[in-house]
């Protein structure tokens, strides 16, 4: 008896027959030519969606994307509150290609920023400005980003330094090489600008995982956790570093379905080493308190789901282990554009 006919055919049962051997790139031909001879139910339009997110044909899955939210909008396709969202959310992160972020943080940056020396809390103010580009996109999940930034010190408590003095630049390329995992890979070039900055290649790997952490419409509120790990070496310097912030809640929409704004109590666990001691004598510290952050979700569209938000945290931390800046406030304002 013969096997189907692939080539030339137009029947949906046969791209899903495709996909389930494996052959994703028969399965897309058949979407494709089923799409074109309007012989596609719009319930397998999410399937096209994914078939070709597999393979790494982004702009005919953003195509698909949005052929099923025209399909929810006309009534040709159900999708409940949290898949429509879902969906939205994933044309978000496909049509991203650039963007800027924004850090201001009192004893400590935000897990990932660029800072001078990550790990090393003091009592003091910094700001951040970074701008990224991916040249290829998305892809399947797995992309590349080409990045710059500066990085200052805008107040000491203690009479540290701050000021032009202390600004930094930094430029580099990072990888998530990963489709369904959260590792980066970065390489970078700290610039010096500043009379107190220095040069030096850094290379860092960063890992991050969580639950709960983007925008909910169907439900007023969810269990929210996040963890990132990330650690470092300057090769000129021989300067090493962890980090690792964990933090567990729950996130309340401040309002209706149509509310962006959420509230987010939280327990935070916070560690972190650095080859360089301290005064004090330290390499590390460690510190556990609680928290509360209001998160601002804004830039959406019909076929977009927010792409930006901005973010204020307030933190305190009792000391568990090492040097005094394991505990105490914690203080950041975040602008992810």
């Amino acid at each position: 008896m013969a096997g189907p006919d692939f080539a030339g055919s137009a029947d949906p049962d046969l791209a899903y027959l495709a996909a389930r051997v494996g052959d994703d790139r028969t399965a897309l031909a058949v979407f494709d030519r089923a799409h074109a001879n309007d012989a596609l139910p719009a319930a397998a339009l999410p399937d096209g969606a994914y078939t070709a997110s597999r393979l790494a044909e982004n702009d005919r899955a953003i195509y698909y994307l949005q052929q099923t939210i025209d399909a929810v909008e006309a009534g040709r396709l159900e999708q409940t509150p949290r898949q429509q969202f879902a969906t939205r959310r994933e044309l978000a992160d496909r049509t991203r290609t650039w963007g800027i972020n924004a850090l201001l943080g009192y004893r400590g940056m935000s897990p990932g920023s660029i800072s001078p020396v990550p790990g090393l809390y003091r009592d003091a103010a910094q700001l951040v400005g970074e701008a990224y580009w991916r040249p290829q996109g998305y892809r399947d999940g797995s992309f590349w980003e080409i990045y710059g930034g500066v990085v200052q010190t805008v107040y000491s408590r203690h009479g540290g330094t701050s000021g032009s003095d202390t600004t930094q630049g930094a430029l580099g390329v990072r990888a998530k090489p990963l489709r369904d995992h959260n590792l980066v890979l970065s390489a970078e070039r700290r610039i010096r600008i500043g009379s107190l900055s220095f040069s030096d290649w850094l290379l860092r790997a960063g890992y991050s995982y969580g639950v709960g952490t983007d925008l909910r419409v169907d439900v007023p509120d969810w269990f929210t956790f996040n963890v990132y790990a990330e650690a470092g070496r300057f090769l000129q310097r021989k300067q090493d570093y962890v980090t690792f912030e964990a933090q567990a809640g729950r996130s309340f929409r401040m309002g209706d379905a149509d509310s962006r704004l959420v509230l987010f109590p939280h327990a935070v666990v916070g560690v972190d080493y650095n080859s360089a001691r301290t005064a004090a004598g330290y390499n590390g510290a460690a510190g556990a308190g609680v928290g509360i952050a209001l998160r601002r979700w804004f830039r959406e569209d019909r076929y977009n789901a927010p792409r930006s938000y901005l973010d204020l945290s307030l933190q305190y931390r009792a000391r568990l282990a090492g040097d005094e800046r394991g505990k105490g406030v914690f203080l950041r304002a975040a602008l992810v554009f």
